[in-house]
């Protein structure tokens, strides 16, 4: 006789016991793929009533946009078994009715990358972690401890349920020990302010200025001595150096203007910070954009050429001569001197 495979084992025995599950992946492909292998084993235990109103939500989520996309037809027959997936892909709209038919107990589980593991309550009574390793720039890579404690922590929120299960699938015992030692038990990471990194601490302070929390710099020392990086380090004449060589390179930019010793944001600077760019990028972004020679080629060339994107997806070996080959053909519509 087979032996039952663990994910269907408890993705079948959450059913039996009328609860919900959220399923975490470590990639989209990997979520969807883990939705689509969930949704065989939903779908027989859904009663009639509740395939009814699944197929008038399927029919909402694959016309959440005037024409479908294929990630859209794919997400719509996968809600007609009672399941979903969720990651950044989704357009707000389909997030939205996910999160809401989850929460009204219609949709039994997502399967998601971990954006659903921070600021979302969410009524899963078990929450299924299939890998605690995630791939980046150098390869696979243990995720951090608190990232583990989020995922954990959507199980048994205490507004649906007095108690939650958090299941990490492991292939062998030596890997369960591990888990329990470094994930379970384990401390979590420091936390580090961000803040004294200059791109960060740029868009801050624009943003400050045009929600008029900081209007002179005697409003703007006041409130960067009260935020964490301030209490974390106590280098409060080093943070003000910072700030005033960022309120001049602000002034020169264009996004801010002043008189005396009060300032405010420009126009544009307002919409920047709206926008919550780098007003680095911002800036250069303007620049490029008022070229006379503007195409799709030299428009996507300006938005990839921004901090935002860093750092820059690395390109197969492969593959390279073959774009430096397309840029040189295509240097005149390089918005670039």
């Amino acid at each position: 006789m087979a032996q039952e495979d663990p994910f269907e084992g408890l993705l079948g025995d959450t059913m039996k016991q009328k609860k919900q599950a959220l399923v975490f992946a470590n990639t989209r492909p990997r979520a969807e793929s883990l939705a689509k292998q969930t949704a065989v084993i939903i779908n027989p235990l859904l009663s009639v009533e509740e395939k009814k109103s699944l197929e008038k939500l399927s029919q909402k989520i694959e016309n959440a946009l005037e024409i479908p996309t294929e990630q859209c037809k794919k997400l719509a027959h996968l809600i007609k078994n009672g399941v979903a997936f969720h990651h950044a892909g989704l357009i707000a709209r389909q997030r939205e009715l996910v999160e809401d038919n989850f929460r009204n107990g219609l949709l039994k589980v997502i399967s998601s990358t971990p954006t659903l593991a921070v600021g979302c309550n969410l009524p899963a009574f078990r929450v299924i972690i299939t890998s605690v390793q995630r791939f980046d720039f150098s390869g696979m890579k243990n995720i951090p401890v608190r990232e583990y404690k989020q995922m954990a922590g959507r199980s048994g929120r205490p507004k649906y349920d007095k108690a939650g299960e958090s299941i990490v699938l492991c292939k062998t015992e030596i890997e369960a020990e591990e888990v329990k030692r470094n994930y379970i038990l384990g401390k979590m990471e420091e936390v580090s302010s961000k803040l004294g990194v200059q791109p960060v601490l740029r868009m801050h302070l624009l943003a400050l200025i045009a929600s008029k929390y900081i209007f002179d710099v005697d409003s703007m020392d006041d409130f960067f001595a009260r935020t964490f990086y301030a209490q974390q380090y106590h280098d409060l004449d080093n943070l003000k150096r910072m700030l005033r060589g960022l309120i001049k390179e602000l002034y020169e930019l264009e996004f801010i203007d002043g008189e005396e010793n009060r300032f405010w944001a420009t126009k544009i600077g307002q919409r920047v910070a709206e926008l919550y760019l780098d007003p680095l990028s911002a800036s250069a972004l303007i620049k490029k954009l008022k070229r006379d020679k503007l195409n799709t080629f030299s428009v996507l060339f300006a938005l990839t050429d921004t901090t935002e994107i860093r750092p820059y997806v690395n390109v197969s070996a492969k593959k390279e001569p073959e774009i430096w080959e397309e840029i040189q053909k295509r240097w005149e519509e390089m918005p670039l001197d």
